[in-house]
């Protein structure tokens, strides 16, 4: 009977602790009134946010926005500096941060940072078929200046 009461007893135990997988990050309310998924960053999404006309139009926005130092001292210096960022729900760009800059070219670094801060509204990442915030990292590269 002590060999039949064990396993039983841990098969129920274990059973109260799974998960429902049903559940989705909505369901979930802080004592701010809002969900898990209104505050949640997502890193990996069903559908990524873009760039409005997609990754052409991007790189196009970014060769017509920036404006390459005129400091002789970081003209020789090539890299890629990665921007951070978070694409919002209704796809405005906050939170922009340096993620990993060029040494010895810091005004190019903060050239990345101004054209990023400035980008128009993306289309936002969705998961579940809802828009959610995503974090997103943008490498710009620095050639040679002319």
């Amino acid at each position: 009977m002590k060999k039949l009461i064990l396993p039983l007893f841990l098969l129920l135990s274990i059973s109260g602790f799974t998960q429902n997988t049903n559940s989705t990050t909505d369901d979930i309310a802080l004592s701010n009134g809002k969900t898990m998924a209104d505050t949640s960053i997502f890193l990996i999404v069903e559908r990524a946010p873009d760039f409005p006309g997609g990754a052409q139009a991007m790189t196009k926005y970014i060769q017509d926005s920036l404006r390459y130092p005129k400091d002789k001292s970081e003209a020789e210096i090539t890299g890629t500096c990665y921007v951070g960022f978070i694409v919002e729900k209704d796809g405005t760009v906050t939170q922009v941060s340096p993620m990993r800059s060029i040494a010895g070219a810091p005004l190019f670094n903060e050239e990345c940072l101004r054209i990023v801060r400035k980008m128009p509204n993306w289309n936002p990442g969705k998961q579940n078929g809802r828009p959610v915030r995503v974090r997103f990292v943008l490498p710009i590269k620095k050639g040679l200046s002319k």
